[in-house]
């Protein structure tokens, strides 16, 4: 036992101030020359890790267009190629941006090139909608606005989502609740829909759907999949697609939350090497059958995002674990192939292209700290913009990138620039949109028996496309007012002005739009004529880029919060 003596001052070294100052002089420059010398051995350290990752992303590549090029995907233990999504070399698209982000512009360039030299995109395939979904064409842009409308109008009393739901029926054909795989990329597009978009709404949807899955799917650090009505567990796994959870969580501020299920995660990581498709939180294994790894992303996209709102050094060394597994354990002399089996590390003869397109990409941008996809908005000192005739300012290249969900990065800066040569068009393709959007009167029009033996699109006149559209109003209208088509435009239009027409089920602009609507088919069917083509006026609003939100888009959805409160 040791006693101390309380009374007992301690000596007092005295030492003259000029030493005091020379010693904290001295303890200055040892600090800095150990922070430089730490920062300098940071540095290299992380070009060398950006050096491992460009030899795994060339490895995949190179011998992706040595072996399997033109076709979609390098089978790596075979050292061929098969086509799988479409037959439009798949691989080589996806890996362009990822040449520019890692600073090869050249091959870029020359693999561009190639592409629009010999890609064909009118071959009669079968083509996923999901990897080829692209087009320029603000009709889809309004059919995906009324299914995310139709889908927050189906959930469940607890405020979930099942994960497969029959579009034709609106009832849900799989009813588990999760935020894996069916509905992941609709939750992350919510968030960065919000923000590429300045779409308020979608990030209020987001939230609301946050709080439902706080409540009723987690558990601890894990969401099983559960009964999106009752509640109950119905799955006790974690699926590897989860694993982008943390990052968007990141995006959304909720650094602390984000944190606990990356950790999580990554034990599973630790423990095989890699995340298995399915992982029994009950068992605490690879679930049997679901024991693959296809070279996902998701798990390094969400170490990115929160390094980059952290900068938590043991972040670097969760990527590192995931570079590391990949050298070793899934590298053929052909490529990089998927692990069959995690728990044994056979592998299976393919390489998906997502893994030049996403996986590589994220492990480069985790270890490149100036790379210029990390610019946010504002950060640089001069912008080069122009003004369009519509009065909105175009910066491109101006920061704040947003990946949609295959890695590809998004310029918001670029978006004004996109439209205004277009902006009538687009307006015409709004007006075709709103009329129809909140009723149910455009599968009417689908399904309308034309007088024609055919009962084809082709066939149809002017006038049975204009009687129909009277016909559609007229009920809209009918329902909403009182009025038909028998009483003036100018009654029917001061009506619309009054404070008893403005509700949320009735547009007033829809009046205007379809007295334009009528004069867009008439002028449309006059121009058509000679090429026999009565619907070649909304083949005119397809857009050469991708449709802007402004002014048409944001139109919709005119305040904050609309979607959630109807």
């Amino acid at each position: 036992m040791i006693f101390l003596n309380l009374n007992t001052r301690p000596k007092v070294l005295t030492v003259q101030p000029s030493i005091i100052g020379k010693m904290f002089r001295i303890s200055v420059v040892i600090l800095l020359l150990a922070v430089t010398h730490s920062e300098v051995g940071f540095a290299r350290n992380m070009e060398n890790l950006k050096d491992r990752v460009r030899k795994i992303f060339y490895h995949a590549y190179d011998n992706y267009l040595k072996y399997a090029y033109p076709l979609d995907e390098l089978r790596p233990l075979s050292c061929d190629g098969h086509d799988t999504w479409g037959s439009f070399s798949l691989t080589l698209v996806d890996a362009l941006d990822t040449l520019v982000i890692m600073g090869n512009v050249t091959e870029f360039r020359r693999a561009a090139r190639a592409l629009l030299d010999h890609l064909d995109s009118e071959k009669n395939v079968n083509a996923s909608v999901f990897e080829t979904n692209i087009r320029g064409d603000p009709r889809y842009e309004a059919v995906a606005t009324r299914a995310l409308k139709a889908m927050w109008k189906y959930r469940s009393s607890l405020g979930l989502l099942g994960n497969h739901i029959d579009v034709i029926t609106g009832s849900w054909t799989a009813r588990d609740a999760t935020i894996g795989s069916g509905v992941d990329s609709y939750f992350e597009y919510l968030v960065k829909g919000a923000a590429l978009f300045r779409l308020p709404e979608l990030d209020s949807m987001f939230r609301e759907y946050r709080l439902a899955i706080e409540k009723h799917i987690r558990h601890g650090d894990w969401n099983p999949m559960i009964n999106k009505d009752k509640g109950g567990v119905t799955m006790a796994v974690f699926q590897s697609l989860e694993a982008f959870w943390p990052g968007l969580l990141a995006l959304t501020g909720d650094i602390e939350c984000a944190r606990r299920h990356l950790i999580a995660y990554h034990e599973i990581w630790r423990k095989y090497g890699f995340l298995p498709e399915f992982y029994s939180l009950s068992d605490e294994k690879a679930y049997k059958g679901r024991e693959a790894y296809p070279l996902r992303p998701e798990l390094i996209e969400s170490i990115l995002y929160v390094y980059r709102a952290t900068r938590d050094p043991a972040l670097i060394d969760m990527g590192v674990d995931i570079l590391t597994s990949i050298e070793v354990s899934a590298r053929t002399p052909c490529g990089f192939a998927t692990v069959s089996d995690v728990t044994k590390h056979t592998l299976e003869d393919r390489m998906e292209s997502f893994f030049l397109a996403e996986t590589t990409k994220y492990l480069y941008l985790l270890f490149d700290e100036n790379n210029f996809i990390h610019q946010l908005p504002g950060e640089k000192t001069s912008l080069e913009g122009s003004r369009l005739p519509s009065g909105l300012q175009c910066y491109p290249e101006s920061g704040g990138y947003i990946f949609n969900t295959e890695a590809h990065p998004i310029d918001p800066g670029a978006l004004n620039c996109c439209f205004a040569p277009q902006l009538d068009e687009v307006e015409q393709a709004s007006k075709v949109e709103t009329l129809f959007s909140d009723s149910n009167h455009f599968k009417m029009l689908s399904n309308h028996e034309f007088d024609s033996d055919t009962n084809t699109y082709d066939q149809v006149t002017e006038t049975d496309l204009l009687s129909t559209i009277d016909s559609v109003f007229s009920e809209h209208v009918q329902s909403q007012l009182g009025y038909s088509l028998s009483d003036s435009f100018a009654r029917i239009i001061n009506q619309s002005s009054s404070n008893c027409f403005n509700n949320a089920y009735f547009d007033s602009n829809l009046i205007v739009s379809w007295i334009e609507l009528r004069e867009i088919i008439k002028s449309s069917a006059l121009e058509t004529e000679k090429e026999n083509d009565k619907f070649s006026f909304l083949d005119s609003t397809k857009t050469p880029l991708l449709t802007c939100p402004y002014p048409s888009f944001q139109n919709r959805f005119a305040l904050s919060g609309l979607l959630t409160s109807t």
